[in-house]
């Protein structure tokens, strides 16, 4: 069993390798990361020859640790030329090759070579490119054979110089090795990744890449560590269909420090219908059983509540779940989701998570670096993102709620999200939405993404509090716009016999079943949700006016009305007959 790292320790690795490699050189950069990841008894080897190469070494040390790289590569070809199966060719080729690339870092680009150079600057000032150019002249050679010498030439024969010599020695034995040893790797490595590559960089980052696929298919089941440590090492992109969506910002937020549950991940290509859960899982524990298609949770398309999830679930019932989890590719609110955004049929992998039951959950959406909107129930997240409750909202703005009692956890809960979303976003100006939960007092991060549509930031309300006229009505504007027409309530979905596409729908809540319907209405009310609800999410992603928690009496007020106005963008829901007495007569207040 591999030695497992830690995703601190693999972020000191990584950042100790790139004070060390020079910029020009990503590929030895990037493979020496994917080498450490794949065996981590490789990083603890380059991490002691990092640290042996920072101290004072001598041109006779040098010398000894460049044979010794070369034979340890060269070690590697030997066996894989013997070896019978593809993983060994594959392993023994990559390591060899790992090898072969360190020796070209230390000899050409990395801060060590750099300093060997710069000794020499210092010593020898400006004339110091004369003299090597005449060293080098002395010392033309082929394969590391000298065939001129410097007997009539006066040069120096200090130690920088022989250090100098040495690198220049290597250079050529590089080159000559790379002809015989390396070269004839391509072809196999393109035979490997199955499609035309003329760009090597590519191509080996691509024969990497391949392996870390196939290295998570293998696990099965693979901890987030593991993944947070390909994110690390630049592999966003292809995580993205490794993983998923949630999976990949799950995985951005361990390699940020930031506190989730234990997680675990299945790929995409992982069937675990014959995998023992309990050899990994703790039998004790319940587990939330997860989304994470390659569609899902990105900067265009939410998917919000389109496939299915679960929790509260007992080891005993992961296996059906993580196949049920697979299975809701098909289900119809997709397939509507799909079609209605002109996308491909998604991928799934599977999240499993450890779940309690929190003391709070809630939802961050950000607007920009400074502000953002926050939304919380007591309990389960679930009645929040469902919309079967009216959430608690916070507005934040430069790091200040607009309601003097705010929700915290060691500091407050939406102080804490506005930071965590900017630590994540770095230079850029990008906003996330966050799921979150207290646990034990603490501040649990169960989701990042980013945001897919802007919310417009709303002054603070417990909605059950909102105080209403008798003739308007108000709530949360979920989507913008306003929109008058034809208007219909139903209690539940079985209720709808026959719907009129363009009627305004009014409803308690809706869940992603409802998808089909939503998809043809002109504008939603309904009486429970905040902004960040399933219906919300989905009305801005549709584009249509949505507003969301306008209060039970305020629904049983309307409920019977066939005609209705709302807005969208100001919240505000009322009768067509009042919105066309206050166009007329402007005497009812509201701008309505």
């Amino acid at each position: 069993m591999k030695e497992k790292v830690s995703v601190e320790e693999f972020k000191k690795f990584k950042e100790k390798v790139d004070n060390f490699i020079t910029k020009e050189a990503d590929t030895f950069y990037f493979r020496n990361l994917m080498e450490s990841i794949h065996d981590p008894s490789y990083m603890k080897e380059v991490n002691r020859i990092i640290d042996y190469v920072n101290g004072k070494r001598t041109a006779e040390e040098i010398e000894k640790l460049f044979q010794m790289l070369r034979s340890k590569g060269e070690s590697q070809f030997v066996i894989r030329d013997k070896a019978t199966t593809h993983d060994d060719i594959l392993n023994y080729s990559l390591r060899g090759l790992a090898y072969f690339c360190l020796v070209e870092a230390l000899n050409e680009n990395s801060s060590f070579s750099e300093r060997i150079v710069s000794d020499i600057k210092k010593k020898y000032g400006d004339k110091y490119l004369d003299i090597i150019s005449k060293i080098d002249k002395a010392n033309l050679s082929v394969d590391g054979s000298k065939i001129l010498t410097p007997e009539d030439v006066d040069l120096p024969n200090d130690e920088e110089m022989k250090k100098y010599l040495v690198m220049k020695r290597w250079q050529d034995k590089q080159r000559t090795y790379s002809m015989k040893r390396i070269r004839p790797m391509y072809p196999k490595e393109l035979e490997y990744i199955g499609e035309p590559e003329p760009n090597l960089i590519r191509l080996h980052k691509k024969t990497l890449v391949k392996r870390a696929t196939e290295d998570m298919e293998k696990e099965g089941i693979v901890p987030i560590e593991e993944i947070a440590k390909y994110y690390e090492a630049g592999l966003e992109p292809e995580l993205l269909k490794i993983v998923g969506g949630k999976a990949l910002g799950l995985a951005k937020l361990k390699a940020n420090g930031v506190n989730i549950p234990e997680t675990y991940v299945i790929p995409v290509k992982n069937s675990m219908k014959d995998y023992d859960f309990s050899q990994i899982l703790d039998t004790s524990k319940k587990y939330a059983v997860r989304s994470s298609a390659d569609v899902e949770d990105g900067g265009k398309f939410s998917f919000a509540g389109m496939f299915d999830s679960y929790l509260d679930t007992s080891i005993n019932d992961i296996t059906k779940r993580v196949e049920d989890v697979k299975e809701s590719v098909n289900n119809a609110r997709v397939k509507k989701y799909i079609e209605m955004n002109g996308l491909n049929r998604p991928s799934m992998s599977v999240i499993v998570q450890e779940f309690r039951e929190p003391e709070y959950s809630g939802v961050w959406i950000g607007k920009d670096k400074s502000s953002g909107t926050l939304e919380w129930v007591k309990g389960s997240g679930e009645k929040l993102v469902s919309g079967k409750e009216n959430p608690t909202r916070e507005v934040w703005q430069e790091e200040k709620a607009d309601i003097a009692t705010t929700i915290e956890a060691e500091d407050k809960v939406g102080l804490q999200l506005l930071k965590i979303q900017n630590q994540l976003a770095g230079e850029s100006e990008d906003v996330a939405d966050m799921e979150w939960c207290i646990l034990d007092g603490k501040l649990v991060l169960l989701q990042y993404r980013p945001v897919t549509k802007e919310v417009k930031l709303n002054k603070n309300t417990t909605l059950d509090n909102i105080k209403q006229n008798d003739a308007i009505f108000k709530g949360s504007p979920a989507s913008a716009g306003e929109v008058l027409g034809k208007a219909e309530f139903y209690r539940n979905l079985s209720d709808i016999k026959q719907w009129h596409d363009g009627d305004i729908l009014m409803a308690w809540f809706t869940d992603p079943d409802w998808m089909e319907i939503m998809s043809k209405s002109s504008g939603l009310i309904t009486a429970v949700g905040g902004l960040l609800c399933h219906s919300a999410i989905i009305a801005r992603e549709l584009g249509i006016p949505c507003v969301t928690g306008i209060g039970s009496k305020a629904m049983k007020t309307i409920w019977g009305e066939k005609e209705m106005y709302l807005n969208g963008t100001t919240g505000e829901v009322c009768t067509a007959k009042v919105y066309k007495s206050t166009k007329k007569n402007k005497e009812v207040s509201g701008s309505c």
